[in-house]
């Protein structure tokens, strides 16, 4: 992100929080946790390294479930002011609604268990 600021879009508020968002990274606070929702992908880019090696896999809700249970039953291993929540795969908007499903579930029981995340 740092090579846009120079690009006059950008302004003063925008550039401390992209600072601030930089020095949780470095500073080993925020965490990624990722969903790798599929393998599947309808596209066939000429640059992609899975071009005509994706599967049909899909992340199950039951498996996606049990993750963010253990996630979130063990607080104490995730400390972090923030999280970044991610969904990847082949092409991850083929399971959108999986992933609606998601994230209404991680908001549900962040507020069930007024979980420091939840802001």
């Amino acid at each position: 992100m740092l090579h846009l600021v120079g690009i006059s879009f950008l302004n003063h508020k925008m550039m401390g929080q992209i600072k601030e968002a930089k020095k949780l990274w470095q500073d080993g606070i925020a965490k990624n946790i990722t969903f790798i929702v599929t393998k599947d992908c309808q596209l066939a880019c000429k640059y992609c390294y899975l071009v005509g090696k994706n599967s049909k896999e899909r992340m199950s809700w039951d498996i996606a479930k049990q993750a963010i249970d253990y996630i979130l039953d063990n607080e104490q291993s995730f400390q972090e002011k923030s999280v970044v929540w991610d969904f990847i795969g082949g092409e991850p908007f083929l399971e959108i609604e999986l992933i609606e499903k998601i994230c209404n579930y991680i908001k549900i029981e962040l507020f069930k268990r007024n979980h420091h995340w939840f802001d």
